[in-house]
Order: structure tokens, then C-alpha cells, then sequence
């Protein structure tokens, strides 16, 4: 964790996915279906701004 404002969005990007995702799993509409494969690239783009640092200047 380099910046906490990077840190930030990462996390608040990763939950929003993740959130999104079992919330289409638990709802009782059946046409809703979660769609796991969405999260690892969710996941690689969120460790990214997890991970990276902002500008200094």
C-alpha cells in the first residue's frame, strides 16, 4: 500500500464487484445468474490500484 487514496478505489472497486456479483447469486430471479468469471480480471485491475502509488508531483 503505497497511497491510501489508491488503496482506496482498489478496495471500493473490488467490493462493488464482488457485492454485485452476490447479490445476482442471492436474488430470487431466477434469470439473474452471477458471473464468477468477471471477478478475476475485477480482481487483477483492483490489485493494481491496490498496489500503485500515485504521482509525487
Amino acid at each position: 500500500m503505497k497511497n491510501w487514496k489508491t488503496t482506496l478505489a482498489g478496495v471500493a472497486a473490488f467490493l462493488a464487484v464482488v457485492l454485485s456479483q452476490i447479490s445476482a447469486a442471492m436474488d430470487s430471479n431466477p434469470e439473474t445468474v452471477a458471473n464468477w468469471q468477471a471477478l478475476i480480471p475485477a480482481a487483477v485491475v483492483c490489485w493494481g490500484l491496490i498496489k500503485a502509488a500515485d504521482a509525487t508531483k
